[in-house]
């Protein structure tokens, strides 16, 4: 089993190794199915296909003492069996003998951050500053993501097909999909681009999937209509949330500035005239892709009040009454941790210029607006995201009343319309089918 995700931005890169975990859980990269793939590669490689001493004599190349001749022995060489071939090799990779470690990253790999190498991939590319919204920042990242994209195109070719599975990201992932189809992968869409949309989808994803694990229900409806083969099987993030323990006592304040360097360097001087102004426990979320240091020596430049720094952004939003956040998934996370927040946006000139020539049409910004297609959460964009109109918004969620019932009120519906929490289990389940089943 050969698995390649390819994972741009750094919720993707979470949503990957969550999907990498519930594969091994469910048996995918056991010592047993590392042993399977590497005899079939090996067979395969033979002269004479499924020679199985052949592929005895090359799997004992990969032993680091005394190669040949122990392994050969045990294996034995006059009745040598398939069947035989793999328990030994899979005794030998749980002994040691074999570095499991150097199996796993030929068998799983990915574009993608922290997350995903902790999980186990190999990181063929790291894309954890390629995040970018605009024209403006987006050019900032192409020279890395056209490497990237380069070097997953060879992947893509050099290794013996597999599953292939692209996560959101549609500039890049699209063409992946497209390549990793033609070349005899498998492709499992995960996330697709555009799939909180509620008047279409993208029209190549039925050509370039075999199967498409969407986070909406309408995403799926949309897609199915269209002759893919798509499933709901819940929001990620609800599984995620699922995963970090309520906390009774709700005090203070967590602020979300973004997963993006230039969301950071545009929200955070907000935030921190707003944090100024507020009392009680201050916690700041760090994205998983960025440096806790960097956003704390931003913060100190800012002369923002003592807080603290937390990666775990959902643990924090469970502790706190309130909550600012910058738009982006973050904003889900927030209302599936019932925490009521204000959503704020502030960009470059530049980027500002170009929302007015170009004249996006949509109407919200916000997950939790989109998923109710009504407004529930105040968005506060650009010039309209003010000190003073977010601390309003503030004191007002941070205290029982009605704009803070009304928001947890809605994130109740939010809650029903984001699935179950099973997610990334059914999804290993799918991945698992498609690239064969286990051994």
């Amino acid at each position: 089993m050969r698995v390649f995700f390819s994972a741009g931005e750094a919720s993707g890169d979470a949503y990957g190794a969550a999907i990498v975990l519930a594969m091994t859980e469910l048996g995918a990269f056991s010592d047993r199915a590392l042993a399977h793939g590497l005899v079939g590669y090996a067979t395969g490689l033979s002269e004479k296909d499924g020679d199985v001493k052949s592929a005895a004599e090359w799997i004992s190349g990969l032993y680091s003492n005394d190669p040949a001749v122990g392994f050969l022995s045990r294996v034995g060489s006059g009745s040598l069996s398939l069947a035989d071939l793999e328990a030994e090799v899979t005794a030998d990779i749980g002994s040691g003998l074999i570095d499991r470690h150097r199996l796993l990253s030929e068998t799983v790999f990915a574009i993608g951050g922290r997350r995903l190498r902790e999980a186990g991939a190999a990181i063929v590319e790291d894309s954890s500053q390629w995040g970018a919204v605009g024209i403006t920042e987006s050019l900032k990242v192409v020279p890395k993501v056209l490497w990237g994209y380069d070097e997953a195109k060879r992947r893509l070719t050099r290794h013996d097909p597999g599953l292939f599975v692209p996560i959101d990201f549609g500039y890049v992932n699209i063409k992946l999909a497209r390549r990793a189809k033609a070349a005899g992968w498998k492709v499992l869409y995960f996330v697709p681009p555009g799939s909180w949309r509620r008047d279409k989808q993208g029209a190549d994803l039925p050509s370039v999937t075999d199967a498409i694990v969407t986070p909406f229900p309408w995403s799926a409806d949309i897609l199915r209509g269209m002759g893919a083969d798509a499933r709901f099987y819940g929001h990620p993030l609800k599984a995620m949330v699922a995963s970090v323990p309520d906390v009774e006592e709700r005090s203070g304040l967590t602020l979300l500035p973004g997963s993006r360097n230039h969301e950071i360097k545009h929200n955070l001087p907000l935030m921190a005239a707003v944090a100024k102004q507020v009392e009680g426990p201050l916690r700041i979320g760090v994205a998983p892709n960025l440096r806790t240091e960097d956003v704390e020596r931003r913060w100190k430049g800012l002369e923002g009040p003592p807080a603290e720094f937390v990666k775990d952004g959902r643990a924090a939003l469970k502790a706190s009454r309130a909550a600012v956040v910058c738009s982006g998934t973050a904003t889900l996370e927030a209302a599936l941790c019932r925490c009521p927040m204000v959503i704020v946006y502030r960009v470059s000139k530049l980027i500002e210029i170009e929302a007015r020539i170009r004249k996006p049409k949509f109407g919200f910004i916000g997950l939790p607006n989109i998923v109710l297609d009504r407004a529930v959460v105040p968005e506060l964009i650009q010039h309209d995201a003010t000190v003073g109109a977010v601390l309003s918004h503030v004191s007002a969620l941070s205290v029982d009343g009605t704009a803070r019932s009304l928001q947890l009120e809605a994130f109740e519906e939010i809650d029903a319309a984001c699935g179950p929490t099973d997610c990334f289990e059914q999804t290993a389940r799918l991945a698992i089918e498609l690239s064969g089943g286990l051994p």
